[in-house]
């Protein structure tokens, strides 16, 4: 594709335009790292569990120029002691990772995550106090990060032949090799450095957790039946599948009582609302709400156990559903509309047996509404 060709050139020229604009506020490649010479736009002092609060009260209202200088951090940490350490350039590198992940996370509700875990802006974000100073705060800190390119000199970032570990709140430093913090990462050693770490954080650090997981896991399955499955395929095995569902699949495989059949009006109904009305998020609850699981069976529908049921059902004046008789299939059958306060009630389910229950609704917006809510409800077997 010629966005792909031509990506690395523009790349290159956006580069010079930042250099450009760089050495016109007086900013130089700097030849000498372990001087801290150039313009310092500001100062601040950040504590570990305030990140993002302390650098917006102090980053917020700076101007342009002063935003794209250099901006120096001193880290607090939870015992209120200054933490040991020179910026130069390192720890503003973290202050900057640090404050973009928490921002971005979805429980401050500045966003929300979408189905392929992209991220948007929540549109309930007005119940965070200053939310649009926030986003625009944001968007400075994000354009700081891009402005701030990295060239590719390992050793501007600071690192050590070393892992250091937030636990609960005291920093405890793991040696990658011996004496590693007091070893430098260079651009000859990075791919090593980077294989050192991903075994200490993928092996060493929680071996005695896989090995637990492992043991327990193995006590139920024969190794030798895994064996045959690629990682991703073993994740699909253990998790479901993750695709859309199917909902030509699902109705291919569905059963019905209690008078419904496959032309009934309700039922009709029903597909349309399902393909037409509700996006992938509610399919998923439709799912969850009728089987327990929000995902769709590993081969589809065909290997769902017992096979998905649809029932119209009537109740008698106790509230009680009175089954399958012969009057009930019916009136079922002939599309009988029940009693009014028959049709106001919610579709139920169950799950047990893959079941839904559904009244003889009078209109399709009836049902809509009424499904919507149901599976919305997250009432669990209240609504069984």
């Amino acid at each position: 594709m010629l966005m792909n060709e031509f990506f690395p050139k523009r790349v290159i020229l956006f580069r010079d335009f930042v250099r450009e604009d760089k050495a016109s506020l007086g900013i130089h490649t700097r030849t000498n790292w372990l001087t801290d010479d150039g313009p310092v736009g500001a100062v601040i002092t950040v504590h570990r569990n305030r990140i993002v609060e302390d650098g917006y009260q102090q980053l917020a209202n700076l101007t342009s120029s002063q935003l794209r200088m250099k901006i120096r951090v001193q880290f607090v940490n939870e015992m209120g002691l200054d933490e040991v350490g020179i910026d130069l350039d390192g720890v503003f590198k973290e202050f900057l990772e640090e404050t973009l992940r928490r921002v971005f996370d979805p429980s401050l509700n500045l966003f929300r995550v979408t189905n392929d875990q992209r991220l948007y802006p929540s549109p309930t974000s007005h119940l965070q106090e200053s939310h649009l100073q926030l986003f625009e705060f944001l968007g400075k800190m994000l354009a700081k990060a891009v402005y701030e390119h990295y060239d590719g000199d390992v050793s501007d970032l600071e690192f050590t032949y070393s892992y250091a570990e937030d636990c609960l709140g005291q920093v405890i430093i793991h040696d990658l090799c011996p004496g590693g913090r007091q070893i430098s990462v260079t651009n000859d050693v990075k791919i090593s450095y980077v294989h050192s770490v991903a075994h200490f954080r993928m092996y060493k650090q929680i071996r005695a957790q896989t090995a637990s997981f492992i043991r327990g896991f193995y006590s139920i399955l024969n190794p030798d039946w895994l064996a045959m499955f690629s990682p991703s395929e073993l994740q699909t095995l253990i998790s479901g599948d993750s695709s859309s569902m199917d909902i030509d699949d699902l109705k291919q495989h569905t059963r019905y009582s209690g008078g419904f059949h496959s032309n009934h009006r309700v039922i009709r109904w029903l597909w349309d609302i399902l393909r037409r009305d509700f996006d992938d998020r509610e399919r998923s609850l439709f799912l969850k709400f009728v089987t327990s699981c929000s995902r769709p069976p590993l081969l589809g529908f065909a290997n769902l156990e017992p096979p998905f049921c649809i029932r119209c059902v009537h109740y008698t004046n106790e509230d009680q559903d009175v089954g399958d008789t012969l009057g009930s299939v019916l009136k079922g059958f002939l599309g009988v509309v029940g009693r009014r306060e028959e049709v106001s009630r919610l579709p139920t389910a169950s799950t047990c047996f893959n079941l839904l229950k559904l009244p003889n609704y009078s209109s399709r917006s009836a049902l809509k509404e009424k499904l919507r809510y149901a599976i919305n409800s997250h009432a669990g077997f209240e609504l069984s």
